[in-house]
């Protein structure tokens, strides 16, 4: 998301009517409030502005409701001052507020100015007050975002998450014609106030239009804003623009700031398949698995509530995010292009995301958690079978260091759903051996047994076999 510099709320008079102050009002002093403000914390320094005159306080506390600054003031000229202040935190980090612009006047004795209140309290109408009809839209703004049902400050990469309750608040200043935000039109009501968003391809459900304030909807505040707010049920890739038109004129303004939305993750299955094979052998797995990974194995996501349809590629993206060990970036290969095939290249915990950028602008995305924990290398010789007592074993037929062999708990089924026959029973069916014919009826390995003496195993038949010439493929982890 876009955004320029942020501004806190304009400070509040309430001794002034409509921008008026009448100096009878006065009495000695000037009561200017400074809104409660995010993110206020003890150390913060205020620093409040009358025109040339500064004013300053630092907190003591978190978490102040408004703050009330009084300037003394016996006499005061005639005239149009500035109010305004800004806020240092104990970084010196400034940040500025709008300015509230007062016209102080002898003796305004005009009824139609009405009882004097504060403004967040005023229930008198002020609809009947003379007020110009030449009006700009100054400005459409995003000044905060609503998250988990709290106001938070926006920043340049705040991204909502579309669920339907997070929102982007927006925030329209109404001013007199020509004056550039200098003369803001206050506390009245407007006709054909409209808020609307572009990316009129996407339906009013999905995407709703902005709404306005529920008790204000057509009336500025003390400060001259309208406001609105913008959630969505879907994710939305494409930037949208709000805009604002309003009066008989149908004077519009577009917001300073374009927005997106990101899409709920959706639960994902993984499609694994022989990548030589990919329509005789597959099988698809739940998170975390598999556990066990080589060579010519491959993959890719499907949404869990279709696990038998496959995402358009047209539409697809991959990326992931290693969880474990930090630093690898190469556990898996999301293929040419972020589309896949996915393979697996090493051990890890990584989550694959996959993205659905639709034609219309909106986005789906679903994420699938993988563990994966035991490589299986497999080194093609002069021999291929060795009988159990042999010397020869992964820990010297394999030039890498880190090679080990097998046990016999690696390859029987167990609870925990992640040993070799749990997942791939045939391993030469599944690609382990390429298309050796040899290997292709004679499934047995040599490996491990529980007292850690070496047997041969039939993984077909899942039995040790003692006959006095059995010989087993030697398959290989790494450390």
């Amino acid at each position: 998301m876009s955004t320029e510099k942020y501004f806190l709320d304009a400070p509040i008079l309430p001794q002034a009517k409509n921008g008026v102050l009448d100096k009878s009002e006065i009495q000695g002093k000037i009561e200017i409030i400074v809104p409660q403000y995010q993110n206020n914390s003890e150390g913060d320094t205020i620093h409040l502005y009358f025109g040339s005159e500064k004013k300053s306080i630092t907190h003591t506390l978190n978490h102040l409701d408004d703050i009330t600054f009084y300037f003394n003031k016996d006499e005061i000229p005639e005239g149009n001052y500035v109010v305004s202040y800004s806020v240092t935190d104990i970084s010196q980090n400034a940040i500025k507020s709008h300015t509230t612009n007062i016209q102080v006047v002898d003796h305004v004795t005009s009824s139609s100015f009405g009882k004097n209140c504060f403004p967040a309290q005023c229930v008198e109408d002020v609809d009947s007050i003379s007020l110009p009809v030449d009006f700009e839209i100054t400005n459409v703004e995003i000044y905060a975002v609503e998250i988990n049902g709290s106001n938070e400050m926006v920043s340049q990469d705040t991204s909502l998450i579309a669920n339907g309750t997070d929102k982007y608040k927006y925030r329209a200043l109404i001013s007199k014609k020509g004056s550039n935000g200098n003369d803001p039109i206050i506390n009245h009501t407007f006709n054909n106030v409209e808020w609307t968003r572009d990316q009129s391809q996407i339906n009013n459900t999905d995407l709703p239009q902005p709404q306005p304030d529920e008790k204000s909807p057509t009336k500025t505040d003390y400060a001259g804003y309208l406001y609105a707010t913008l959630y969505s049920n879907v994710g939305v890739y494409n930037d949208i623009v709000v805009t604002l038109t309003m009066g008989e004129g149908s004077v519009s303004k577009d917001s300073d700031n374009t927005v997106s939305f990101i899409p709920i993750a959706q639960k994902a299955v993984m499609y694994v398949y022989n990548i030589n094979r990919e329509k005789e052998i597959y099988k698809i797995f739940q998170e975390p698995q598999p556990y066990n990974f080589f060579n010519n194995l491959a993959a890719k996501l499907r949404p869990a509530k279709n696990p038998n349809i496959d995402f358009d590629t047209s539409e697809l993206t991959y990326n992931f995010k290693t969880t474990f060990p930090n630093g690898y970036t190469n556990v898996v290969d999301i293929g040419k292009d972020s589309k896949g095939p996915l393979t697996f290249d090493q051990y890890g915990k990584v989550i694959i995301q996959a993205v659905i950028n639709k034609d219309d602008g909106t986005c789906e995305s679903y994420e699938y958690k993988l563990n994966l924990g035991r490589a299986l290398i497999f080194t093609e010789g002069k021999n291929l079978y060795f009988p159990a007592k042999d010397s020869t074993s992964c820990e010297n037929i394999n030039p890498d260091s880190s090679a080990v062999s097998l046990s016999i708990d690696d390859f029987q089924k167990n609870d925990k759903g992640i040993a070799i026959n749990n997942e791939f029973k045939n391993l030469y069916e599944w690609g382990l051996f390429g298309n050796n014919e040899q290997i292709k009826n004679d499934l047995r390995f040599k490996v491990r047994g529980k007292d850690g003496a070496y047997i041969i195993y039939d993984a077909i038949k899942n039995e040790i076999d003692n006959s006095h010439d059995a010989k087993g493929l030697i398959i290989c982890t790494k450390k």
